[in-house]
């Protein structure tokens, strides 16, 4: 888990919509003043 790694899956997106799912929380996050980060890398 997060907690725990540092870093967890939340889920499994096609590029378009990870991209505007990881913009839209890192957006709203930081509206909120929560130190949360998303990121998107490629499924291996």
């Amino acid at each position: 888990t997060a907690h725990r790694k540092g870093s967890c899956v939340v889920a499994v997106f096609t590029r378009e919509v990870a991209e505007e799912k990881c913009r839209r929380a890192n957006d709203m996050g930081a509206a909120e003043g929560f130190p949360l980060t998303f990121t998107m890398e490629k499924e291996s």
